[in-house]
């Protein structure tokens, strides 16, 4: 009869970029009812850094404005699901055609001004005046998050059902 002990694997979620791990695994069997001596095996290795985030739009619906609107806000939610500090460079984007992240018409115009703002006070709510201009997140810890808004002009003129997409990209930076 042979068994066998073994540690599962251990994972490296949560774990730093650059921590040491440790697996060990131990072989216990008999032979004819006599216990044989165990064998135990080890082996290390270096926590990789892993490069994830996750944006996602807020507001869960699409935000409705009207012609010549200054300062609509999409509001988001930039997560850093790394497992090491990290910066992120920004850009609001606005991708030509199709629906975006919501149903309904495609888009047809653009907006104009579309900085992005961090909210200062956490409120999740966009305050001008209060909440920091910005391009970049800076020093996002491991599984921490910060909340942003896109803020835009509506050109006048436009009419009932028109569309903007505007998306928030986020781009892993050292």
């Amino acid at each position: 009869a042979t068994s066998i002990v073994a540690a599962g694997p251990a994972p490296a979620a949560g774990t730093t970029a650059g921590a040491s791990i440790t697996n060990t695994a131990t072989a216990v069997d008999q032979v004819g009812g006599v216990a044989q001596n165990s064998q135990t095996a080890s082996d290390t290795f270096v926590v990789d850094r892993v490069i994830n985030l996750t944006v996602i739009d807020l507001d869960g619906a699409t935000t409705n404005v009207v012609p010549g609107q200054t300062a609509a806000v999409t509001t988001f939610r930039l997560t850093n699901t790394s497992n090491e500090t990290l910066d992120f460079a920004l850009a609001a984007t606005q991708p030509t055609g199709g629906a975006g992240a919501h149903s309904g018409p495609a888009d047809n115009f653009d907006v104009a001004a579309v900085p992005i703002y961090r909210d200062t006070n956490g409120n999740n709510t966009y305050d001008a005046g209060t909440d920091t201009l910005v391009t970049y997140a800076d020093e996002l810890a491991a599984d921490a998050s910060v909340v942003l808004f896109v803020v835009a002009d509506i050109p006048a003129g436009r009419a009932n059902n028109d569309r903007a997409v505007v998306q928030l990209r986020a781009t892993a930076r050292e």
